[in-house]
């Protein structure tokens, strides 16, 4: 990867299998080396290990290597396929996907052929840890990946066809400006709720959902975050999968969920009840036990309703003994403890989601953002192969101007970037005959849009100009 990084090429086929063999350090095996804040105590091969990453890295990434070694727990094929399943099986055949969690890209790595090969399909990918991220872009290079923790990511509202993904999970506040006040705050008191309501911004009315997260999304005695999600999108069915699911690629055993959600066309009404909505629901199972709550006082196992209501969905014996950080605590157990989840246990689940809810959108897809100025502003028109675009965090949109509103748009980009460039003179440093040259090139520019649509301060033309971000003060 540093090798392709100092040469500035893109990997090729065979550069390419060494990079995906990249598993993350989430493994119990493997986060002890990149840990910067433990107590430091390493074997000689994990010295080794670490002193070999302290030279081939610099301080910041492996600062964030360990920081995001508690969430690198990357799924095992079995999983992302199933999941694929559940799209194709719900009616989607591609679009826009989101991997807000890519890691090294194993959602991308297991799309189904027929959905990756169609023309409106585009791909986009987020994770925190710059070297998975890396790693993402030089093994799907069509995709945008952004190495940025989601809360900072540039992720357009409303864009995704179809957001899948195996997000971090953990009882952890996650702070984001825009996620202040009273209603939104609830989303940020854990990762995977976090990223559920990120998720749903991102996903345009009628997308599809399709996430892995902790079971207490679905399990939490407060509905708040149910709540919040049931307002904005309808609850299709979940997975619950045993704990051995994780055991091979992550060393550790816990119990989690595939939840399957479809953003509402708007937001459901408020009302002043709550209705009876299954899901929503998270009960006692006293068939299950007691187990000790942190101070060790019995307290009963509350399960969602949901899955209470559908067993078949639970992939697994539900019991009170497992290895999920105290020594009585509720956990599934898997049938296939060799495979982690047993693959008929799983297609049976996939084949009980509705079939065809799913329809495409009617607009058209967007396009990747490349080679765009470093100060390109959001809304800014842009101009890429004799298309024009409204930039819109790392995308570009298509416009929605025909005819002579369409015209006035393109012409006025020359003027634009004209009286930029004088405006980068005159801060710079510079030479008069540079400034010289440019304001000869903005009058040229300026006068041929005068000479064919009129003064800029006509309404049509200003209406048009003052549209991108920069036009006012042109």
């Amino acid at each position: 990867l540093k090798q392709l990084e100092r040469e500035g090429r893109p990997a090729s086929n065979d550069e390419q299998a060494v990079l995906a063999r990249y598993v993350g350090w989430g493994h119990t095996g493997l986060s002890k080396i990149v840990d910067l804040r433990g107590d430091g105590r390493l074997d000689p091969k994990q010295q080794e290990a670490r002193q070999q990453l302290e030279r081939m890295l610099t301080k910041d990434e492996l600062r964030e290597l360990g920081e995001s070694s508690v969430n690198a727990h990357y799924s095992f094929s079995e999983l992302p396929r199933a999941m694929w399943a559940i799209a194709q099986r719900l009616g989607f055949k591609g679009g826009t996907i989101l991997e807000p969690a890519i890691g090294t890209g194993h959602f991308f790595g297991t799309m189904p052929r027929t959905i990756l090969t169609q023309k409106r399909t585009r791909l986009f990918g987020v994770d925190k840890e710059p070297i998975a991220a890396a790693i993402a872009k030089q093994l799907y290079q069509t995709a945008s990946v952004q190495a940025a923790p989601l809360q900072g990511a540039m992720v357009p509202d409303s864009f995704a066809d179809l957001v899948i993904s195996n997000v971090p999970f953990g009882n952890y506040k996650v702070f984001d400006p825009a996620f202040v006040s009273q209603e939104r705050t609830v989303m940020t008191r854990s990762i995977h709720n976090y990223y559920f309501a990120k998720s749903l911004e991102a996903t345009r009315p009628g997308g599809i959902l399709i996430l892995i997260t902790s079971r207490y999304t679905m399990d939490s005695q407060s509905d708040a975050a149910r709540m919040y999600i049931n307002k904005r999108a309808r609850f299709l069915g979940a997975i619950r999968l045993p704990q051995e699911a994780f055991r091979k690629t992550a060393g550790t055993d816990v119990v989690t969920d595939i939840i399957v959600l479809q953003k509402l066309e708007a937001e459901a009404p408020a009302l002043g009840y709550v209705p009876a909505i299954p899901w929503l629901e998270s009960v006692e199972r006293d068939e299950l036990g007691m187990v000790a709550d942190r101070e060790g006082n019995p307290e009963a196992i509350s399960t969602n309703q949901y899955f209470v209501d559908h067993p078949e969905m639970v992939l697994g014996k539900e019991s009170r003994e497992g290895k999920m950080g105290r020594a009585q605590a509720y956990t599934v157990e898997g049938t296939d403890a060799e495979r982690g989840v047993a693959p008929e246990q799983l297609a049976a689940a996939v084949a009980t989601f509705p079939t065809g809810v799913y329809r495409d959108s009617k607009a058209p897809p967007r396009k990747v953002a490349t080679e765009q100025r470093a100060d390109t502003k959001q809304g800014s028109y842009v101009l890429d192969k004799g298309k024009l675009y409204v930039y819109d965090k790392g995308t570009l949109a298509p416009v929605e101007l025909t005819g002579a509103s369409l015209a006035r748009a393109k012409d006025f980009l020359p003027v634009r970037d004209a009286y930029q460039s004088v405006l980068d003179i005159l801060m710079s440093v510079g030479t008069d005959a540079d400034l010289t040259a440019a304001q000869r090139v903005l009058r040229s520019t300026y006068d041929a849009f005068v000479s064919k649509h009129g003064p800029v301060n006509k309404p049509e033309n200003a209406r048009i100009i003052h549209a991108d971000p920069n036009g006012p003060r042109v």
